[in-house]
This record gives structure tokens, C-alpha cells and sequence, in this order.
């Protein structure tokens, strides 16, 4: 008897996980949105004049990948117009392909016509060419997708092996899946005051204006490390030297000239010297 007690229980818990299961399976088939039940998603919104079709669970397409679905359609009253308003659900990971000029179209699949919404990426803010350079890098094919919603098909075009380098000056707005891609990653340094008097040299000569050397130390400490600084002073000495010297560029002219533009011997100027005077 208490051998059938253990057998009946054992069976009753097999019918309970089998009814969860299947609850699961019911329940990720319509709210899934084509992708993991536990994978975050994000919402936006978007506004039609007409929706015909279009129900709540419907799938939300972009680049030819079924990305989220459609959690709400609703009436709304916008701007005194009477509009339809869409919310879908998009996971995370393909929201950042998302631009302010994104677009978001309606489209119908099959014979009976049922509803997608397809998401068109913008080329604002984060270019979709980031995603191409992916496979690019690391298997030297790009995929291009042809067409639009669930009939889009990717066409993988080979690339010949390649070495990509870059360079910003803002770093932190570079996203860490493309920053970590580049095997090596180095920090440059500013120019020492040596190389940005080899710099003024170089620009006096193009500029055809004669530059004496007591003066380069002079510009060299003032340009901050930065050769589109020094070249920017140089420019202005010169026109100094024109109209206040006989065309040559010394340590006379260097100083009346900094001074006339507020400059001080650091390089700094009155804004910048206002900025650091307010922080401290």
C-alpha cells in the first residue's frame, strides 16, 4: 500500500512539470518575439493613420531577423489626430542599430496577408556599417541583405584578407564590441616641444616666412603639444612680423604677437584660463 502511495505521487509530480512545460512552450510561443523568453527587451513606439491586421504577437523584423513582436495596438489621440499607436518589443542586443532616422514600415507575409512590422536602420549616430565590419574582421566576408522582412535573404560576399587601423580622439565613443575586436590598442602621446619645433620649421618654409631660432622654442611652448596649435600660431606671427617687424619671425615679435592675442606662456588663452579659474 504504501508502495502504490509512492508510485501515484511520483506520477502526479511528472503531470505537474509535463502542464508547466507545456504552459511555457504556449506561452514563448506567442510573447517570444523569435527570440529567448529570458533575453532583455526593450519597447519603443511608433504611429500609423492605418494598421489593418496587425494584432498584439505579431513579429517585428529588421535586416531579415525576426528581432522582437508587437506587445500592444491601440487607438490614441495625437496632435488632434486620431492615430494608431504600435508598441513592440526589441531585444537589446539590436537596439543599438537603431538611429534617430530608423524607420518603421508595415509589411504582410504569406496568402493570407498577416502583418509584420519591419524595422529599416538609420545611418544617424552608430552606422550599420559597425555590424559589417564584424564578419568582415573576423571571417573576411560581409553579408549583405537583400529584400525586406521574412523573404530578406543574406548573400555572403568574400573579402581578401586585410589589416584595419584606426584612430579617434574619443575613445569612450567607440562600443566595446568593436573596440575589442583590434588586437592591439595604444594611446598616443602629445608631441614633444623638440618635435613641434622640427614642425614650425618644416611649416615656416611652406609658408615662405623666415622663423628664427630663438624664436621656435618660444611658439613650441606655447602650442600645448599639439601641431595644429603651433602651425595656427606660426600663421599669426607671420602677419605680425608683417605688419610690425620687417617680415621675420624673432623673439620679439613672437612675444608682442602672444600677447595681443591674450596667450600666455603655457599656451593658454583668457577662456581657458577662465575654465580653470572656475574649477578651482
Amino acid at each position: 500500500m504504501k508502495r502504490t502511495t509512492v508510485t501515484k505521487w511520483g506520477n502526479l509530480k511528472v503531470g505537474i512539470v509535463l502542464i508547466f512545460a507545456t504552459v511555457i512552450a504556449f506561452w514563448a510561443s506567442f510573447s517570444g518575439g523569435g527570440t529567448s523568453i529570458f533575453q532583455p527587451k526593450a519597447k519603443f513606439k511608433a504611429y500609423f493613420n492605418n494598421v489593418n491586421g496587425l494584432v498584439s504577437g505579431s513579429p517585428v523584423w529588421m535586416s531579415g531577423v525576426e528581432v522582437g513582436n508587437v506587445k500592444s495596438v491601440k487607438f490614441v489621440n495625437l496632435d488632434s489626430l486620431r492615430r494608431v499607436e504600435v508598441i513592440c518589443r526589441v531585444k537589446k542586443s539590436s537596439w543599438h542599430m537603431l538611429a534617430e532616422d530608423s524607420e518603421v514600415l508595415l509589411g504582410s507575409i504569406g496568402l493570407v496577408g498577416d502583418k509584420y512590422v519591419e524595422i529599416i536602420p538609420g545611418t544617424k549616430g552608430k552606422p550599420v556599417i559597425e555590424e559589417m565590419l564584424y564578419t568582415a574582421m573576423e571571417d573576411f566576408e560581409i553579408d549583405v541583405v537583400m529584400g525586406q522582412g521574412p523573404g530578406a535573404r543574406t548573400i555572403k560576399i568574400p573579402i581578401p584578407p586585410f589589416t584595419l587601423a584606426g584612430a579617434t580622439t574619443k575613445t569612450g565613443l567607440v562600443s566595446p564590441p568593436l573596440y575589442s575586436r583590434f588586437g592591439i590598442t595604444a594611446r598616443l602621446d602629445f608631441y614633444t616641444r623638440k618635435d613641434i619645433q622640427q614642425i614650425l620649421y618644416r611649416s615656416s618654409r611652406i609658408l615662405a616666412v623666415e622663423l628664427a631660432a630663438e624664436a621656435a622654442p618660444l611658439l613650441a611652448r606655447c602650442a600645448r603639444g599639439t601641431p595644429r596649435v603651433a602651425n595656427r600660431l606660426l600663421r599669426r606671427m607671420r602677419d605680425f612680423a608683417q605688419v610690425w617687424g620687417n617680415g621675420i619671425v624673432d623673439p620679439e615679435i613672437v612675444q608682442k604677437g602672444l600677447s595681443a592675442l591674450g596667450i600666455d606662456k603655457k599656451g593658454l588663452d583668457k577662456l581657458d584660463r577662465e575654465i580653470l579659474n572656475t574649477i578651482i
